[in-house]
């Protein structure tokens, strides 16, 4: 679980020019069979689509490598036992922190940006 230190810390986080923090959440849904295969392969198409967007446009560097270090993660996501997950790196800086998060209200999204999400 997040400690309000570790919020504070994510929070006060900014890269550089030309580094990008990356911010993954994983929010396992009310799965349609046992096998709970749907959001984890949701979870690596949103992960393989960000990949080709910043390889497209030029973006990729060393945040390819975080990234596929959470497709990694993501292929193994299957319901995670209900837990959220979330996931804050930054190559760049050494910067990789996972948490497991209770169920909340968000969708599996990503975020690839200067700060943290």
């Amino acid at each position: 679980m997040m400690t309000r230190e570790d919020l504070r810390q994510l929070a006060e986080f900014e890269c550089r020019a030309n580094e990008y923090a990356i911010s993954f959440y994983f929010q396992p849904g009310i799965p349609r069979d046992k096998s709970h295969r749907e959001e984890g392969i949701q979870a690596k198409e949103l992960v393989r689509k960000t990949i080709q967007e910043l390889q497209l446009n030029g973006r990729a560097s060393k945040a390819t490598q975080d990234l596929e270090r959470i497709l990694h993660i993501a292929e193994g996501l299957h319901g995670n036992e209900g837990f959220g997950k979330a996931v804050f790196s930054c190559v760049y800086r050494n910067i990789w922190r996972e948490f497991d998060v209770p169920p909340a209200s968000f969708s599996t999204r990503i975020f690839v940006n200067r700060r943290f999400h």
